[in-house]
């Protein structure tokens, strides 16, 4: 891959980065983009990513945050994501595309939202148990949406 297909590759990373995934497949994404950097060596890897950061997105792809940084910003986000710190460590790495790319997700946000809330409250406590409820739904949903794709009970 050369030029605009390198670009078009590492935009499509971030771009799933930054929403296209469900997060709990963020550091997969984070670790094909840090193995990329790491098999094409630093300068190459700056060329495609500042690139898939002035590349129009494909139709549908919804917000792209990166758009709208100062050229001087997009340049302190690419150094901060070559930097020694990321080279060693895949979660660090992680952080900074997160940082760049606006990888949180509305029901993340929302679902913080109402943690503090509930810490917040003068009616903590029951607040609390009907966060704890909630969340003990959506596992039973889970399990019970993984017998029907396994076709028997769930081991969870």
């Amino acid at each position: 891959l050369e030029g605009t297909a390198g670009a078009q590759l590492l935009q499509a990373l971030m771009l799933a980065a930054g929403g296209g995934v469900p997060s709990c497949l963020i550091l997969p994404v984070a670790a094909a983009l840090h193995s990329v950097w790491r098999a094409l060596g630093t300068d190459r890897f700056l060329r495609w990513a500042d690139m898939a950061l002035l590349m129009s997105p494909p139709p549908g792809a919804g917000p792209v945050p990166w758009l709208d940084l100062h050229p001087e910003h997009r340049a302190v986000f690419l150094q901060e994501l070559v930097s020694p710190e990321c080279a060693d460590d895949v979660s660090r790495f992680k952080h900074v595309v997160k940082a760049l790319c606006g990888a949180k997700r509305k029901s993340e946000l929302s679902l913080h939202a109402r943690v503090q809330a509930a810490r917040d409250a003068p009616g903590r406590s029951a607040s609390l148990r009907s966060l704890a409820q909630h969340r003990r739904s959506i596992y039973s949903r889970r399990a019970v949406s993984s017998d029907l794709l396994v076709g028997g009970p769930s081991l969870a």
